[in-house]
């Protein structure tokens, strides 16, 4: 079933695709969801720094390869055009009951001026994501297709989240942003190519459609 809706949805997005962007540079996949940047050199390497004495709740960020966080090259497609979108999400599942305080993202902007994206965190809805629980209208200055920035957002009173509940980090766009056609891409993890992760995406706005991936959005959930 779960297949046949992921199908259905890919269907769907193909047959009404129409992602704007403002670079030569930038390819789509026929059905709109993946977005590709040209090899080129970036012009400087964002060094990925863990805050001091933050608690890692989740991460696929490589750490271990501090100028390579994700992969650069390619990325889920966040936008809203021609009455067309795309929403995308990661899953998590904390081990223990805890608070979250930061989330990081590596969300990219396509370079023309439309980067404002709204960042959530929200319930699992029987293997989707279901309710917000806390949200913040995120600005990305990375460019997509360039190593390695991240989007930092910090929710200082803390999000409760229970031990071995699955949740989802969610990147969306607002009726205003869609307005404005703000647009970007979610880069992808490749810290491991074995074992599926958590993955889901939201076609105009259609309902959320989820499966496993080796490659799912790269971000991280930091407690203090």
């Amino acid at each position: 079933m779960q297949n046949a809706l992921l199908t259905a949805a890919i269907s769907a997005l193909l047959a009404t695709s129409s992602v704007a962007f403002a670079r030569s540079d930038i390819s789509f996949s026929k059905d709109g969801k993946l977005a590709f940047a040209a090899p080129h050199a970036s012009p400087s390497f964002l060094h990925y720094v863990p805050k001091p004495k933050a608690v890692t709740i989740y991460s696929n960020l490589a750490s271990d390869y501090p100028k390579g966080l994700y992969f650069a090259g390619e990325g889920e497609t966040i936008y809203a055009s021609g009455g067309n979108s795309q929403f995308v999400a990661g899953g998590f599942t904390p081990t223990a009951s805890t608070k979250a305080v930061e989330v990081q993202v590596a969300v990219g902007n396509f370079g023309d001026g439309n980067s404002t994206y709204t960042l959530s965190i929200n319930a699992d809805a029987s293997g989707v994501p279901g309710t917000a629980l806390a949200s913040k209208v995120i600005t990305s200055t990375n460019t997509f297709g360039e190593c390695c920035g991240v989007v930092s957002v910090k929710f200082p009173a803390g999000v409760a989240l229970a031990a071995n509940t699955p949740y989802w980090v969610v990147v969306s766009l607002t009726a205003r942003q869609e307005k404005d056609m703000d647009d970007g891409a979610w880069n992808l993890a490749t810290t491991d190519q074995v074992d599926d992760a958590p993955f889901a995406f939201n076609p105009n706005n259609s309902g959320w459609v989820a499966y496993g991936t080796t490659q799912p959005p790269a971000f991280g959930v930091f407690s203090k």
